[in-house]
């Protein structure tokens, strides 16, 4: 090979190959029948293929030549990398070698490599090595942008090895290694709402520009739109007005006032449909946080779109709706956005060709490509076009299985098998008649937690605080609230108890740690305790981590703002920030479970409260007014008595505990305003509520308080007076507690007198008539007892 060619060239090699080849003269007839392959060799495919495509017009189905089979992958989410080995073996192609197929060949690894690279962005970055028992060293290919990577790079880099006497064979095993590097998308990342705060929200999005009313002033609705329509504009005068120290747009926004014929003032959609009237040429869409991100107000159609963002009585602007929603695509119909255009459907998009267009019918036009119909010659040429931001025409990504009539998404479901569907319990592609179960879930997979803290200690420089593996249990956080008994209940102070399964099962006191949570207890007080525990919760800190705490550093002479350098952030207005990392921002609680006892009832309001002011949506399970879940993201809040109910206080003796472990008494109605520096003597027992207290209950709460000792099962075991056994006996007061409970003394109400207990093993009628001789019993009735 070596010795006939002296240029590196792709070209140069093909043509001189094709010049050796003799060419197969095949007849065709010319019309619109699809080509049937299956009767032509496959080594008239290998030795023809050129010919095959040239005349017949149409692609040659390669995969029937290889198979790509993943074997390993390995992910390092802090570069945004993913390494995977495929293995590629070949069929039809045993003992030839690559210098007598080279035209073959470069469709061949076009398709391999359009298949590895099929789910990247075009920005992103790839690079591929190919490993082989027969090649002293790997072919690599270096970091290359996925729009700029080509097969002639590959062959280029191949046919440079094989001139160094070096022989690739095709049936030998091939080890494929893709590296892809996802990069940020142009013009900032796409930062999703997820779980995070409306202030952190609103910071955090690049799509979004604050407006700041001046001292006075209450006209961040016509300062919004001055800004909103300068950007739509292209305003020179743009960067002038978009500053909040400069009078520019504060005058602009009292000229607005003036020539709309609107009072100077606060807002609101009436006074926005009086702009809308003035703005003819201009559409005001404005979304309200206050609303859960609806469209409260949008005007008619007009060449120039102007989105404004309206929470808590003021109004921002946004400068990129697709940024400002997180998705790829905005449509304007429906006021939805979404992330590939194949997804959407409504009356502005195509069914067929998927486009953004109103295709009519003219003339049926067939492809043979999908074996699909379109409704005229422009709906059929949409279908072929790549979108701007994707590499699937909506000709590669849907077709018609000409077997099964199915309609395929080649990006869902990348090999077609007919008559099968996807399951949604097992996700796998299934016949008709196919029998699932639920899934065990995989966040419940064992993990060897030696392995996981030698892991860490090996890397000190990573930060695990938090951090879980991929297959590692959930960690819990157990918390409550304590409320000031007002009218309306407010939180005061929080209590959060996290814990994984590293640390589950020991003590978490006030110092405790963990090597995967960090600190165990978590303490909020004060009445901001609710927003502070929700923030910890529930914000994504993941964003917080990568922002940092902002440091004022400086501004400019002028107020301008500098171009802002990597590791730095910048304002409108002229300030420089950089990060400063906070340990304490480090803690994520990625796929963690929140438990609280009577969350359904109580704590769960708090959440909920907080989540619908920061305008985030959650997945509720209800039943009746009871809230039995909450779910942000892959946060997820229960309720502990629905697995155990029965009071807290009741839980030691239920599971035979040491009684120490029971829940204390709080004095809730002590818990107000003036008394939170309180320090003296207990409150008196009405502060506890013992006036509604059970008797039981209050006996207890008052033997606690006045340190009088009772004898029951679980310390020295049921006193004995006479033939009777009692439930507790005071020795010091000389008093005996009888519990009457439902079960073990054969509730009338509950239970038939001819029913028989299956612990005791007598009817309850039997039960109910010891119960009341012991109650009448004339020796525990005595003065002195």
């Amino acid at each position: 090979m070596g010795d006939t060619t002296s240029e590196g060239s792709v070209s140069n090699l093909w043509e001189d190959m094709s010049n050796e080849d003799d060419l197969l003269n095949a007849e065709h007839e010319s019309g619109d029948e699809l080509w049937d392959d299956s009767n032509v060799t496959d080594d008239q495919l290998v030795n023809h293929v050129d010919q095959f495509e040239g005349e017949l017009g149409m692609g040659v189905d390669y995969r029937r030549f290889y198979n790509l089979r993943r074997v390993n992958e390995r992910r390092m989410k802090k570069f945004s990398t993913v390494n995977t080995d495929y293995q590629l073996t070949f069929s039809h192609l045993e003992n030839r070698s690559l210098n007598s197929m080279i035209p073959f060949l470069r469709e061949l690894f076009q398709n391999i490599f359009d298949d590895l690279v099929q789910n990247m962005l075009p920005h992103d970055l790839v690079r591929i090595v190919l490993q082989s028992d027969t090649l002293e060293y790997p072919i690599s290919i270096a970091f290359t942008r996925v729009s700029e990577f080509t097969v002639d790079l590959f062959l280029d880099e191949l046919i440079r090895v094989l001139q160094s006497h070096e022989e690739l064979r095709l049936d030998a095993s091939i080890i494929l290694t893709v590296c892809h590097v996802s990069m940020p998308r142009p013009g900032g990342a796409r930062l999703k709402r997820g779980s995070m705060g409306m202030q952190s929200f609103l910071h955090a999005k690049r799509s979004v520009i604050q407006i700041h009313n001046g001292a006075g002033d209450q006209l961040c609705l016509a300062r919004a739109l001055v800004v909103a329509m300068a950007k739509a504009d292209n305003d020179p005068e743009y960067a002038t007005i978009v500053n909040k120290r400069c009078r520019e747009q504060l005058e602009r926004a009292q000229d607005l006032h003036t020539r709309a014929g609107v009072p100077l003032g606060p807002c609101g959609v009436p006074e926005i449909k009086q702009f809308q009237s003035y703005l003819s040429n201009y559409q005001i869409s404005v979304f309200s946080g206050d609303h859960f991100m609806s469209l409260i107000h949008k005007g008619p159609s007009a060449l120039k779109e102007l989105f404004l963002f309206y929470h808590k009585g003021h109004y921002d602007v946004i400068t990129s709706i697709t940024g400002f929603m997180g998705r790829a695509y905005y449509c304007t119909e429906c006021n939805i956005g979404f992330d590939h255009m194949g997804d959407h459907s409504c009356e502005k998009y195509c069914e067929r060709c998927k486009r953004d267009s109103s295709c009519k019918f003219e003339t049926w036009r067939h492809c043979d490509q999908c074996s699909r119909n379109f409704l005229s010659d422009s709906c059929f040429r949409n279908h072929t076009l790549v979108p701007e931001q994707g590499r699937w025409s909506t000709c590669r990504r849907f077709t018609l299985c000409k077997k099964c009539t199915k309609f395929v998404d080649h990006k869902r479901e990348n090999k077609h098998v007919c008559y099968t569907y996807k399951c949604k319990s097992c996700n796998k592609y299934v016949k008709d008649g196919h029998l699932c179960y639920m899934q065990i879930d995989r966040d419940d997979r064992d993990v060897d937690d030696d392995d996981l803290l030698m892991y860490i200690d090996e890397n000190p420089a990573a930060n695990f605080i938090g951090k879980f593996k991929p297959g590692s249990k959930r960690p819990f956080i157990f918390f409550d609230f304590e409320a000031q008994p007002s009218h309306v209940h407010t939180p005061n102070l929080v209590v959060a108890h996290r814990v994984c399964h590293h640390c589950l099962n020991l003590d978490v006191t006030p110092t405790s740690t963990c090597e995967l949570c960090g600190k165990n207890e978590h303490v909020f007080k004060g009445p901001s305790c609710v927003d502070e525990f929700c923030k910890w919760v529930f914000e994504d800190q993941s964003f917080e981590r990568a922002q940092g705490k902002r440091k004022r550093k400086g501004k400019n002479k002028g107020g301008r703002s500098k171009r802002m350098n990597p590791g730095t952030s910048s304002c409108f207005d002229g300030d420089e920030y950089e990060c400063e990392n906070n340990e304490e921002d480090m803690i994520i609680h990625n796929g963690a479970i929140l438990l609280a006892h009577n969350m359904s009832g109580y704590d769960g309001f708090f959440l909920l409260k907080w989540l619908k002011d920061q305008c985030i949506v959650p997945d509720v399970i209800l039943r009746g007014a009871k809230v039995l879940s909450i779910k942000v993201g892959d946060i997820t809040v229960l309720d502990s008595y629905s697995f155990l109910p029965m009071a807290l206080n009741k839980l030691p003796a239920a599971f035979g505990l040491d009684e120490s472990l029971s829940k204390g008494y709080f004095p809730h109605f002590f818990n107000t305003p003036e008394n939170q520096d309180y320090r003296g003597k207990m409150p008196a027992t009405n502060f506890y509520g013992s006036d509604s207290m059970s008797t039981g209950a209050r006996e207890r709460y008052r033997a606690e308080r006045d340190n009088v000792f009772i004898q029951h099962a679980h310390n020295q075991g049921e006193k004995k007076i006479g033939k009777f056994v009692v439930d507790g006996w005071a020795s010091t007061t000389n008093t005996v507690y009888e519990y009457q409970g439902r079960f073990w003394h054969g509730c009338p109400k509950c239970y038939n007198s001819y029913n028989i207990n299956n612990v005791s093993l007598i009817t309850m009628g039997e039960l109910l008539e010891r119960t009341v001789d012991k109650k009448q019993c004339s020796y525990l009735r005595r003065p002195n007892m």
